[in-house]
């Protein structure tokens, strides 16, 4: 069934909506993602692969762009909601975009894309078989990739983070008095979920808001270990985030951010960006060596990447069953629209086993956006310009089967 409104099962779960039976299903299926164990999330990796079936996700924009995407069911989570979102970001867009997901035969999810119109096509899988999927005009990239901050070196951070965003988050604390509390109390995780998260994400995505339920965010992130850091700007919290520790104490992980009543005012004034700040201050203060600031789809055009790239943000591959993904993305059709999209949206490719290399594309009308959205960054090999229109001179046609 087609929807202009959403992508896939629905989103911010209560407590009091939730079964049981769903709750511990949800607590399983987050320790499933999530585990950190290289073997595990590889063996994860090969039984996905070898399903017989697999997600297909259709997207078709009002103004004719149609993406792809085939692979794990977690793509719907990430990465389709931001494919999405840029398309309908393309200037000149003429309107939502509308959706399809489906459950088709693995071996024919290509022979589906190409028969149901799509201009690009991502797939996600182990890195054994993407590299066997079709090489020409297709590139390799990460299904996901974290931006970890180092903090070892005590106050060594703050150089790392631009002049800009030091400037304008010293301007922003004199301004507003901004403080950080720390607490790991259960009304204040109530607090935080209800008040801060939850409101912040329905403000953000609208009806395709989507987030961990409550259950599980308390049993699976709060409880071993979870920390609240709530910003204040006098008497009032504005600002929060969600983080858990590690067993060893020597790196804190980023997870679920929000700001009071989902106000965007808060995040105008700085308020979020001061959780960041904050919370890098406090781990150098009491001996955490790194924060992971959490996930990101593998596009430059993504805001939350660039912001956390100012922080001095290293990228890095998951620790988890993502960083045993990749996500093949394949240039179908050669459109004006495909075009716009590309070279809008610049990614991060698979440079190496731990290394990624920043992908510019321009052609005649289009200069690279290399500017507007720097990719500078540790961990970054390397950046490589690719010219859209020489992906087709050796190509009679664009693949249609």
């Amino acid at each position: 069934m087609s929807t202009p409104n959403t992508a896939g099962p629905s989103p911010l779960l209560t407590a009091a909506s939730a079964s049981p039976l769903r709750n511990l299903r949800g607590r399983a299926a987050h320790a499933w993602r999530h585990m950190e164990n290289p073997l595990v999330n590889k063996g994860r990796a090969w039984v996905m692969d070898h399903s017989a079936t697999t997600t297909l996700w259709i997207c078709r924009g009002a103004d004719g762009l149609t993406l792809a995407y085939a692979g794990p069911r977690d793509g719907l989570t990430y990465l389709t909601a931001f494919l999405r979102h840029r398309a309908e970001s393309l200037p000149g867009a003429a309107g939502p975009a509308t959706t399809r997901v489906l459950r088709v035969d693995r071996p024919r999810m290509l022979q589906e894309c190409a028969r149901l119109g799509a201009d690009l096509v991502f797939v996600g899988g182990s890195p054994s078989t993407v590299a066997r999927l079709p090489r020409h005009r297709s590139f390799i990239l990460p299904f996901r990739v974290h931006q970890v901050v180092s903090t070892a070196d005590g106050t060594g951070w703050r150089e790392r983070v631009s002049a800009s965003e030091r400037r304008q988050n010293r301007r922003n604390a004199l301004r507003h008095g901004y403080r950080l509390e720390v607490s790991c109390d259960d009304a204040d995780f109530a607090y935080f979920y209800d008040r801060m998260h939850v409101p912040t994400m329905r403000e953000r995505h609208g009806p395709s808001a989507r987030s961990m339920d409550r259950d599980t965010a308390y049993h699976s992130l709060f409880r071993p270990g979870g920390l609240l850091f709530f910003v204040r700007d006098g008497t009032r919290r504005v600002a929060g985030a969600l983080a858990g520790m590690d067993r060893d104490g020597e790196r804190l992980t980023g997870r679920l951010i929000g700001v009071l009543d989902g106000e965007d005012h808060h995040r105008r004034r700085g308020a979020l960006a001061a959780v960041y700040h904050l919370q890098l201050q406090w781990a150098a203060a009491t001996g955490v060596t790194s924060v992971d600031l959490s996930g990101s789809e593998p596009f430059l055009s993504k805001g939350t990447w660039q912001f956390k790239r100012k922080l001095g943000a290293a990228v890095v591959s998951p620790p988890d069953l993502y960083g045993a993904l990749r996500l093949w993305l394949h240039v179908a059709r050669d459109t004006p629209r495909v075009r716009d999209f590309l070279h809008d949206n610049p990614v991060l490719a698979v440079d190496g086993p731990e290394g990624f290399e920043a992908l510019y594309f321009h052609d005649e009308t289009r200069e690279p956006v290399t500017s507007s959205l720097a990719a500078a960054c540790p961990g970054l090999t390397g950046v490589r310009l690719v010219d859209l229109s020489g992906l087709w001179q050796a190509e009679d046609l664009p693949e249609t089967t």
